[in-house]
Parts: structure tokens; sequence; C-alpha cells
């Protein structure tokens, strides 16, 4: 409905959209906010607009102080939350023990309440009044209109299976060792380059979906390899820190969490600072060290927590293969051998959306990896070639395949390591 104009919508990022459904709760006006300057949903580039530059304003340039920020509209009104927990007493305490996260389940039941909405909950079971612990409820009964008892069929635990992992929701952990280790491909190779750019131990990390996750697996494999960065604390924005992320359709939870935590919270504490390292997808990068991740039509993918996390994290490490689209590559005697290019080229003159404004660097360090070659961003100038994966021809295979020419005052190799087992 979004492609064919049948709709008004907006793309903004989901800890902007958390910390909305929040704000509607409190009557609010909306999150005031540095998140989304530069980018695409800055009103100075398209303010978020999917259907039409004509829709409605949503998202306002404000001055506060000597800051330029944006404000986000709240809506009025929520008018219906359904929402899922796992069991509910007969007074409609809902208890979430079976759930792989919290999200931002209070804060939709609190904005329907206060809307003069509906709040309906699904759960798998009932139980008697009194029979959960106070510390257990998450959602209060009193807020509650309907409950809904669905059969296990429909009460999937995510996306990815029916079957209930209990190593997700904190009731059981699983062994480490049934993690299996990514195949020795050019997705193991960025994996593994990203993992050792975590440069301190105890960080806090943020894995993005898709290629980023692997960075999880490869820190459970190798990180025998990065000793002065282990252990790590892996996060993720919709609220499990520690443990192993999960990826796919599961995306989001984690095995053996420490903690889980609402999403507006952890958002809070992202955008504070939280986070030591981000690992992130890129899908287009250009000359200025911008990245694109949520435009590419007639595909609406959204741009999730990306912004949120991008535009605050202490370092940033965007990771995707060099080309896409049939990338073809082996890894023998520790080299790289590329045996078909994709057809789609990354690095580009000027991204199609900016989904990470490289002006929002800030003096951090913002790093790109690739199978065969590794840029660092250079505040005001754009991309540094700082190394190549041994056994790559420099200009066949990374030069003449980009829209632009980097800077090149010192290349290096890439760690060997990245390529063996």
């Amino acid at each position: 409905m979004i492609v064919a104009k049948k709709v008004n919508a907006w793309n903004i990022p989901l800890g902007v959209v958390s910390h909305i459904i929040r704000d509607t709760a409190a009557g609010r006006p909306g999150p005031v906010t540095p998140i989304g300057l530069g980018t695409f949903v800055d009103p100075r580039e398209q303010g978020g607009k999917l259907t039409s530059p004509d829709q409605a304003d949503i998202v306002h340039l404000v001055q506060v102080g000597q800051k330029q920020l944006l404000w986000y509209e709240a809506p009025p009104k929520m008018h219906a939350a359904l929402l899922r927990g796992t069991t509910a007493d007969l007074d409609g305490n809902i208890s979430f023990e079976k759930e792989a996260l919290y999200l931002d389940s209070l804060n939709m039941a609190m904005a329907a309440h206060n809307s003069g909405g509906i709040v309906i909950v699904q759960v798998e079971r009932v139980v008697e009044r009194g029979s959960l612990p106070t510390r257990t409820a998450h959602i209060p009964g009193a807020i509650v209109d309907k409950i809904v008892v669905a059969p296990p069929e429909n009460h999937w635990m995510h996306l990815g299976s029916g079957q209930y992992d209990g190593s997700l929701s904190g009731e059981v952990r699983a062994p480490i060792s049934a993690i299996a280790p990514l195949p020795m491909n050019e997705r193991k190779v960025i994996a593994h380059r990203a993992m050792l750019m975590i440069d301190r131990p105890h960080a806090i990390v943020n894995l993005g979906i898709g290629m980023p996750e692997g960075v999880a697996t490869v820190c459970t494999t190798h990180g025998h390899h990065n000793p002065s960065a282990m252990p790590i604390n892996l996060s993720t924005e919709a609220g499990s820190i520690g443990g192993v992320p999960t990826g796919g359709l599961r995306f989001g939870a984690s095995h053996n969490a420490a903690a889980h935590m609402p999403c507006a919270t952890m958002i809070d504490f992202y955008n504070g600072g939280g986070v030591d390292v981000a690992c992130l997808g890129m899908a287009e990068v250009d000359e200025e060290g911008n990245v694109n991740v949520s435009y590419f039509p007639p595909r609406t993918p959204g741009c999730g927590g990306f912004i949120d996390i991008s535009q605050t994290a202490k370092k940033v490490v965007f990771v995707g293969s060099f080309t896409s689209g049939g990338l073809k590559v082996h890894l023998e005697g520790s080299k790289l051998h590329i045996d078909q290019e994709g057809r789609s080229r990354k690095f580009r003159k000027k991204v199609q959306q900016k989904t990470f404004a490289a002006s929002s660097a800030n003096g951090r360090p913002i790093m790109y990896v690739t199978e065969r070659a590794v840029f660092k961003l250079v505040e005001g100038k754009g991309l540094e070639l700082v190394e190549v994966a041994p056994g790559v021809d420099v200009q066949k295979h990374v030069l003449d395949l980009m829209d632009f020419e980097p800077l090149m005052p010192h290349v290096k190799q890439m760690d060997p390591r990245c390529f063996s087992k």
C-alpha cells in the first residue's frame, strides 16, 4: 500500500518510535532529539516521508538554546494496543516469563488506555487471582481490557519457529558450544575483521541485522584472537544485554542474556552514548562516507534502529560485501580469491538516501569493513583506504569497482587470521 501510494507513511528511527509511544502515554508532544539530523528523516532532506513530499510534516527542525534538534510529533491518541504476554491472572495482570523481550508492551498499553482506546493481550494461559508474584506482573490488569487465550500453534515465541526456546526468555542457559562456526566465506572474513575492532574488554556492543549478526558467532568461536577485548557485552536495541544475539527472523532476542529491559529504556541508554562499538550493515556508501540501508525502490525496508545507534555509538563499524548480487569468493592459503564479482557496486558517488550522515561523526571512529578492503572516515575529506586483503589486486578488485577514488596515504594488509580457520 505504501509503494502504491494508497496510504501516507513515514519512515522514522525505531528508537524515536519507541519514545513517541512513551510520550503518547504521558501526554507529551513528542521527543526532541538530535537523532536523525543530516539523514533522510531531517526535514531539510525528506522528513522521513515515503508517500509524497506534500504529505504532512511530522518531523520539525527546532532550536533549543544553541542546539539544532528534531521534534517528532507524537500522535494525539493511540486507539488500540494489540499485545502478547505469557500468563494472565483473572484480574488481567500480565507476566512475560516465557517471552524473549519486553519491547514497548507496557508503554503501548498505557498509551492506548490513556487515549481512551482498547488494550487487548494474547496469552498462552490464564491463572487464578493472586497467582502472579507482584514483581512478575509487567502489565497491570487495571489497564487491560481484553484477554485472548491462544492455542500453542497460534502463540509462537518469535517469527522463526513455533517452538519455545527457554534460552531466549532466560529460563535456561544454552551451551555456547552448540553455536556452529561460520563457514569460510566472505561473511566470516568480514565478521572476523569487525570483531578485531572491538578494542577494550567488557565493551558494550550492538550488532545490526544481516551480516553484522555474524560478529556474535565469531566472538564465540574466535574470541581468543582478540583477548584484549574479551569478554564483551553484546546488546540489542530491542532490549537484551549480554549473551549471544540471535539473527534472521529471531533478530532482537539473545540466547543467555544477562538482563532484559523495555526497548525505550535501552534506547535511552544508547542515546546517552552507552554503546562502545556498533557493527552495522551497509548497502551503499558514498565518497563522503554517508551510508544507505533504507531505500531500494520498490522495496521499503525501513531504517529500524540504525539511525539511533549509528549517531550515538562511540565507535561505528559498517560491514558488508564489496559488491552484491552474485559475488563468489574462496579462501586458500590464507588469501582471498575472487571468483565472480557481484552485479551491483556498493561504493557510489552519491547514496540514494542518507541513513547514516557522515556529518554526524563528530570525532568518533567510523570504519567500513568488506571482505577485501577496509576504509575509515576522514571527517571533511571522505573515505580513506587503510587495508586490503592478501591476494587482492588493489586496482582491479578495489579501485576499478568504486565510483570515486578514496584517499590512500598508507595501505596495509588485513589481518591474516581473518582468512584462516
